[in-house]
C-alpha cells in the first residue's frame, strides 16, 4: 500500500513560525531541549547523542509528521531524563538531609547531657545556702515553670496554625471560581 507522498518542508519564517530542518540550524526550543538532554546525561556520566534523522532520508525531504514524531520523542526522552535527574537530586538531598538529622539528633542528646549537668551544678551552687534538697526541689520549680510558659506558647502556636489547611488560597480558588461563573452568566445572558 502506497502512502501520501512526503512533504517537503522548507527553512524559513512563515507568520509567528519558524520551521528549520535539522541540519540547516535549529530552533532556540530545539537547542535547549538538546542542550538539556546533554546535560543530564553528562550529569548521570553517559554520553547524549540526539535522535538523528532515519539514514535513507535526507533532511529536506522529512515530512511535518516526521518532525513532529522527532520532536514528541525528543520531548519523550528529555522529560525521562529529567524525570531521572529529579530522582537523583531528591536522593542525594535526602542522604544530606538524613546525615543532617543524625548530626541533630546527636546535639540533642549531647545537649540534654550538658543540660543535665548543669541541672547538677545549679543544685549543687544553691546547696551551700539551703539543704541539698531545698535546692533541688527549687531548680525544679524554676523548670516547670519555664516549661509551663513554653506549653502555652506552643498551644497558642498550634491553636493559630489548625487546621492545617491553606485558607488564603482555597479563598482565592473560590473568589476565582464565582468570576468564572459570574462571567460566565453575563456572557450568556
Amino acid at each position: 500500500m502506497v502512502g501520501p507522498p512526503a512533504l517537503s518542508v522548507p527553512t524559513g519564517s512563515f507568520g509567528p513560525w519558524t520551521i528549520h530542518t535539522p541540519g540547516y540550524g535549529q530552533t532556540d526550543t530545539e537547542e535547549r531541549i538538546e542542550g538539556a538532554a546533554k546535560e543530564i546525561e553528562m550529569e548521570r556520566g553517559a554520553s547524549a547523542e540526539p535522535i538523528a534523522p532515519q539514514p535513507n532520508e535526507t533532511n529536506d525531504e522529512r515530512s511535518i509528521k516526521e518532525l513532529i514524531e522527532q520532536l514528541g520523542e525528543q520531548t519523550q526522552v528529555l522529560a525521562r531524563k529529567e524525570v531521572e535527574l529529579a530522582k537523583a537530586e531528591v536522593t542525594e538531598k535526602g542522604k544530606r538531609l538524613g546525615v543532617g538529622a543524625g548530626a541533630f539528633g546527636a546535639a540533642g542528646i549531647i545537649g540534654l547531657l550538658a543540660f543535665g549537668a548543669l541541672t547538677a551544678a545549679f543544685v549543687l551552687l544553691l546547696a551551700t545556702a539551703v539543704d541539698a534538697w531545698v535546692a533541688a526541689l527549687i531548680v525544679a520549680a524554676v523548670y516547670a515553670a519555664i516549661a509551663g510558659i513554653a506549653a502555652l506558647v506552643g498551644r497558642g502556636q498550634v491553636q493559630r496554625g489548625t487546621p492545617p489547611v491553606p485558607e488564603m488560597a482555597i479563598d482565592s480558588t473560590k473568589e476565582d471560581v464565582e468570576t468564572v461563573k459570574r462571567s460566565a452568566r453575563e456572557g450568556h445572558a
